[in-house]
Protein backbone atom coordinates (compact mmCIF):
# COMPACT_ATOMS: atom_id res chain seq x y z
CA UNK A 1 0.00 0.00 0.00
CA UNK A 2 2.59 2.49 1.27
CA UNK A 3 4.70 1.75 -2.70
CA UNK A 4 0.56 2.67 -4.09
CA UNK A 5 0.50 5.86 -2.76
CA UNK A 6 4.52 6.70 -3.06
CA UNK A 7 3.99 5.63 -6.38
CA UNK A 8 1.15 7.95 -7.04
CA UNK A 9 2.78 10.94 -5.12
CA UNK A 10 5.50 10.32 -7.58
CA UNK A 11 3.09 10.52 -10.92
CA UNK A 12 1.36 13.69 -9.20
CA UNK A 13 4.48 15.66 -8.82
CA UNK A 14 5.74 14.39 -12.32
CA UNK A 15 2.81 15.50 -14.12
CA UNK A 16 2.58 18.93 -11.98
CA UNK A 17 6.62 19.79 -13.20
CA UNK A 18 5.50 19.21 -16.91
CA UNK A 19 2.92 21.09 -16.82
CA UNK A 20 4.41 24.06 -14.28
CA UNK A 21 6.77 24.18 -17.17
CA UNK A 22 4.24 24.80 -19.83
CA UNK A 23 2.80 27.36 -17.81
CA UNK A 24 6.20 29.38 -17.40
CA UNK A 25 5.90 31.48 -20.06
CA UNK A 26 2.34 32.55 -19.88
CA UNK A 27 0.95 35.65 -18.80
CA UNK A 28 0.78 35.58 -14.70
CA UNK A 29 -2.06 33.75 -13.74
CA UNK A 30 -4.10 34.64 -10.38
CA UNK A 31 -4.88 31.65 -7.69
CA UNK A 32 -8.55 32.86 -9.38
CA UNK A 33 -7.27 31.63 -12.70
CA UNK A 34 -6.18 28.58 -11.09
CA UNK A 35 -8.83 27.73 -9.33
CA UNK A 36 -11.33 28.24 -12.79
CA UNK A 37 -8.60 26.32 -14.82
CA UNK A 38 -9.04 23.31 -12.67
CA UNK A 39 -12.68 23.31 -12.76
CA UNK A 40 -12.70 23.34 -15.94
CA UNK A 41 -9.88 20.27 -16.16
CA UNK A 42 -12.28 18.56 -13.59
CA UNK A 43 -15.27 19.22 -15.73
CA UNK A 44 -13.05 17.76 -18.72
CA UNK A 45 -12.49 14.32 -17.05
CA UNK A 46 -16.60 14.13 -15.97
CA UNK A 47 -17.40 14.57 -19.84
CA UNK A 48 -14.53 11.99 -20.37
CA UNK A 49 -16.25 9.49 -18.20
CA UNK A 50 -19.50 10.30 -20.00
CA UNK A 51 -18.30 8.92 -22.81
CA UNK A 52 -17.15 12.39 -24.77
CA UNK A 53 -13.89 11.31 -27.46
CA UNK A 54 -10.72 13.33 -26.75
CA UNK A 55 -11.18 14.86 -30.75
CA UNK A 56 -14.63 15.71 -29.77
CA UNK A 57 -13.76 17.96 -26.59
CA UNK A 58 -10.10 19.32 -28.47
CA UNK A 59 -12.92 20.78 -31.47
CA UNK A 60 -14.81 22.50 -29.19
CA UNK A 61 -12.24 23.62 -27.04
CA UNK A 62 -10.53 25.04 -29.92
CA UNK A 63 -13.42 26.55 -31.49
CA UNK A 64 -14.16 28.05 -28.18
CA UNK A 65 -10.83 29.54 -27.93
CA UNK A 66 -11.38 31.13 -31.61
CA UNK A 67 -14.19 32.43 -30.34
CA UNK A 68 -12.52 34.38 -27.06
CA UNK A 69 -9.87 35.58 -29.28
CA UNK A 70 -11.83 37.88 -30.62
CA UNK A 71 -12.45 39.87 -27.49
CA UNK A 72 -9.58 41.96 -26.37
CA UNK A 73 -6.90 39.83 -24.15
CA UNK A 74 -7.51 41.67 -20.81
CA UNK A 75 -11.00 40.41 -21.32
CA UNK A 76 -10.52 37.18 -21.26
CA UNK A 77 -10.69 34.56 -18.83
CA UNK A 78 -7.50 32.38 -19.30
CA UNK A 79 -6.62 32.28 -22.91
CA UNK A 80 -5.18 35.41 -22.48
CA UNK A 81 -2.35 34.40 -24.71
CA UNK A 82 -0.96 31.20 -26.72
CA UNK A 83 1.03 29.82 -23.52
CA UNK A 84 -2.11 30.27 -21.67
CA UNK A 85 -3.94 28.25 -24.84
CA UNK A 86 -1.19 25.29 -24.76
CA UNK A 87 -0.88 24.95 -20.86
CA UNK A 88 -4.56 24.23 -21.03
CA UNK A 89 -4.82 21.99 -24.06
CA UNK A 90 -2.40 20.42 -22.43
CA UNK A 91 -3.82 19.55 -19.39
CA UNK A 92 -6.88 18.61 -22.14
CA UNK A 93 -5.04 16.17 -23.59
CA UNK A 94 -3.47 14.49 -20.32
CA UNK A 95 -7.03 13.98 -19.19
CA UNK A 96 -8.04 11.95 -22.17
CA UNK A 97 -4.68 10.17 -22.82
CA UNK A 98 -3.58 9.62 -19.31
CA UNK A 99 -7.08 8.67 -17.22
CA UNK A 100 -7.47 9.48 -13.49
CA UNK A 101 -10.32 10.59 -11.55
CA UNK A 102 -11.65 14.41 -11.96
CA UNK A 103 -10.23 15.04 -8.88
CA UNK A 104 -7.14 14.34 -9.35
CA UNK A 105 -7.02 16.20 -12.66
CA UNK A 106 -8.18 19.07 -11.26
CA UNK A 107 -5.77 18.97 -8.34
CA UNK A 108 -2.68 18.72 -10.92
CA UNK A 109 -3.61 21.47 -13.39
CA UNK A 110 -4.41 23.79 -9.69
CA UNK A 111 -0.96 22.19 -8.30
CA UNK A 112 1.04 23.39 -11.89
CA UNK A 113 -0.75 26.99 -12.13
CA UNK A 114 -0.22 27.75 -8.76
CA UNK A 115 3.66 26.75 -9.27
CA UNK A 116 3.65 28.87 -12.16
CA UNK A 117 2.67 31.54 -9.93
CA UNK A 118 5.27 31.53 -7.42
CA UNK A 119 8.00 31.19 -10.08
CA UNK A 120 6.75 34.87 -11.51
CA UNK A 121 8.64 37.85 -10.20
CA UNK A 122 7.27 38.69 -6.46
CA UNK A 123 4.83 35.76 -7.08
CA UNK A 124 3.07 33.80 -4.57
CA UNK A 125 4.87 31.06 -2.74
CA UNK A 126 2.82 27.91 -2.23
Amino acid sequence: MKNIRSAAAMSILAAAAILAANAAQAHPLSLEECAEGGDFIKNAALARDEGMQERQFVAQFQADVQALQRLPAELRWFVQDKDDEVFLLSAVEDVFRKPKPATVHQAQFALACMRSIEDEPGGVRI
